[in-house]
């Protein structure tokens, strides 16, 4: 059986509020454009966003808005069917979701794409550090918010129990 987790951490970096605030001014262009020019196809959503930001942003961060965006074009079309008065979906709060293929994660520190060839480094505390180094460990998505920042990660429950005991 494999168990889902997520660490938590507070981030006190002020170089990703701005590449956050970025992030969701994307997603909510793709909303826009996705209502707009009637887009159902993610793939569609995609190359029409694409071609409008691929110059600024790296192309995980351009697959993750895409990915948002999509999802809640998605509840919002359903939501139209049973209520035609439903507003249109608008992303207030800043995050930044960073697909597993693109962080990496080093001894004390994680690094994060923003542009293309151009990284931040968040250091990890020696705890984390500690639980993450385990090899055995399927990495999922990095979510930042303003004050945190989760990492998930998929683990076999058979060796969750060695894991305890070697924590």
């Amino acid at each position: 059986m494999i168990a889902v987790k997520s660490i938590k951490l507070d981030l006190c970096s002020d170089v990703i509020s701005s590449l956050m605030e970025e992030f969701r001014s994307m997603v909510n262009e793709a909303i826009r454009i996705g209502i707009e020019r009637n887009i159902i196809s993610k793939l569609r959503l995609r190359n029409e966003i694409y071609s409008k930001f691929k110059n600024g942003f790296h192309t995980s961060c351009i697959s993750m808005a895409v990915f948002k965006s999509h999802a809640l074009l998605k509840s919002y079309r359903r939501a139209l069917k049973k209520n035609p008065c439903t507003k249109q979906p608008y992303i207030w709060k800043e995050f930044l979701i960073v697909d597993s293929g693109a962080y990496r994660i080093f001894y004390d520190h994680v690094q994060i794409p923003t542009r293309p060839r151009q990284f931040v480094v968040i250091p990890l505390n020696h705890y984390v550090s500690k639980i993450l180094s385990d090899h055995t460990l399927k990495f999922g998505n990095l979510t930042l918010t303003p004050n945190t920042y989760h990492i998930s990660f998929k683990r076999d429950q058979g060796a969750e129990s060695e894991w305890l005991q070697r924590s």
